[in-house]
């Protein structure tokens, strides 16, 4: 296993993107998708890397356990993980195949200058790509999309993992109020909001699956297929549960949550939809 530190990471802020703390970074240790989830991505992977040796990048891999499943699946493939949490990297089993870059996504270009990638995998990590306001959350996002262009070899794949909050009246509501609320920074504020928010103080940008759609479009890509994962059904028993923090949800206009799983390729010239076009290819 290979490592390297670059950057500074361990600061709040590098250039336009604000960083979780490593106490922060403490909730991440774990694997997001389920069994299922995975045995769908990687059925998709073996179609892309028909038995040839491939390598990926993994965007805010942190402990590697994504990587684990994938290189154990693949014995001729090879990962990359870039990573700000020097404590997430250290959770990371050793492989041979694996290489652990202490890093922010935000410089990624410089830092793998001059290398390119079969597919770039980004899960559960756009949202936590905030800035100082929620119109430059949308823009970092946009930028890590088209540095992965970058990266990513002639016909490879970008691969995106996210939470989708949904609005009520097919709505991007939730997630302008999601972001006022966690990115407010007044003390007594935060200490009531850690309770319901890890990212309180910082902000996180959750967005539905029709506006990831509209990024991704924006971005370059277009959607090749979907999956639609893991949705969080505790919001259906909110009223005869009492949960307080399941009304609050509701209170944020949020009609549903579940997970997206998002296979992307770029445009080819003469094939690239409009941002309208494109709510309805999903």
């Amino acid at each position: 296993m290979n490592e390297r530190s670059l950057g500074t990471p361990g600061r709040q802020q590098t250039g336009q993107f604000l960083l979780l703390n490593e106490k922060q970074n403490t909730s991440f240790d774990t694997e997001y998708h389920s069994r299922e989830e995975l045995e769908t991505k990687f059925l998709l992977l073996e179609e892309l890397s028909e038995d040839r040796p491939f390598n990926v990048l993994d965007l805010g891999g942190g402990n590697g356990a994504f990587v684990d499943h994938l290189l154990a699946r693949f014995p001729l493939g090879s990962a990359t993980i870039l990573d700000t949490s020097l404590l997430l990297l250290g959770k990371n089993s050793t492989s041979d195949r694996k290489e652990l870059i202490h890093g922010s996504i935000e410089h990624m270009t410089d830092i793998l200058k001059g290398r390119t990638f079969d597919c770039i995998t980004v899960n559960w990590v756009l949202h936590h790509l905030v800035g100082n306001s929620y119109r430059a959350c949308r823009d970092n996002c946009l930028k890590t999309l088209m540095h992965c262009k970058e990266l990513l070899k002639p016909n490879g794949t970008l691969i995106v993992a996210e939470n989708m909050f949904d609005g009520y009246l097919g709505t991007n509501v939730p997630s302008y109020l999601i972001y006022v609320l966690t990115a407010t920074r007044w003390p007594w504020f935060v200490r009531v909001a850690k309770r319901f928010f890890n990212t309180a103080g910082l902000g996180v940008c959750f967005q539905s699956q029709r506006a990831w759609q509209h990024i991704f479009a924006e971005a370059g890509f277009e959607v090749v297929t979907f999956q639609r994962g893991l949705e969080w059904s505790w919001l259906e028993h909110t009223v005869r549960r009492k949960d307080f923090r399941n009304m609050a949800v509701h209170l944020l206009f949020v009609k549903s949550v579940s997970h997206g799983h998002f296979s992307l390729r770029m445009y080819r010239e003469g094939n690239r939809l409009t941002g309208a076009a494109m709510v309805g290819v999903v």
